[in-house]
């Protein structure tokens, strides 16, 4: 079973509990990596922005970041695996 939790803000952290907090902040600094050294146009082509508005961390109990999906108006449209390849 997997749990979601949205981050809009600083406060939202304190959503996560106390014991997944480390992974939760380790995954959004792999995901703040990600987004200082990509964006989108380099996956997915011309003419699309990354929007680094919120950060949804899913408990997944995988270490590491498993994948990252992008999403416009809550429909995913791509994913990224093992911060490799599209798909």
């Amino acid at each position: 079973m997997t749990t979601d939790y949205q981050i809009n803000s600083l406060n939202d952290f304190l959503d996560v509990p106390e014991d997944k907090q480390k992974q939760c902040l380790k995954d959004f600094g792999a995901w703040l990596k990600f987004c200082r050294h990509h964006s989108l146009s380099d996956v997915f082509g011309p003419h699309t922005t990354l929007s680094t508005d919120s950060f949804m961390w899913i408990d997944d109990d995988v270490r590491g970041v498993s994948d990252v999906s992008f999403s416009v108006n809550g429909e995913e449209i791509g994913r990224l695996s093992d911060m490799g390849e599209a798909k």
